[in-house]
């Protein structure tokens, strides 16, 4: 979430009350404040759209753009849309490469839940939970 200056509550849950999954910060809308996984497409070099499950099969390295949809914003820019491009001169800061990894582990621990934020991870003690604040 830091390669672009998300604030946390659009990647994170601020509150560790809710570091469980199916608790969650809702947003002025009623649904989950942090991203979800249709707030994110997936696009080759030429902009052709991508399924979001391209993300997990052979086709990642099709990817070449990420546009992410900012559903909510303190800044009221509700519903913007920013485009990512692939940086492999500095993979270590490449949006593009960090949001297939997030989607990849989501998929990998909540088999790619809808309305379920993407910011999750596995615990030492084997168990699901939303990336928090204090995380």
């Amino acid at each position: 979430g830091l390669y672009l200056g998300n604030r946390g509550g659009e990647w994170a849950q601020l509150n560790d009350s809710h570091k469980n999954p199916g608790s969650y910060e809702l947003n002025i809308r009623g649904d989950p404040r942090a991203f979800l996984l249709h707030d994110f497409q997936f696009r080759t070099d030429g902009n052709v759209r991508l399924p979001i499950t391209a993300a997990i099969t052979k086709d990642v390295t099709k990817i070449g753009r990420t546009r992410v949809n900012y559903r909510t914003q303190k800044n009221k820019q509700h519903g913007e849309d920013k485009l990512l491009v692939k940086n492999l001169d500095n993979p270590d800061m490449c949006g593009v490469l960090a949001s297939i990894a997030i989607v990849q582990r989501f998929f990998a621990l909540l088999d790619g839940a809808t309305i379920v934020p993407l910011s999750v991870y596995q615990g030492d003690d084997g168990e699901i939970y939303n990336i928090t604040a204090s995380d």
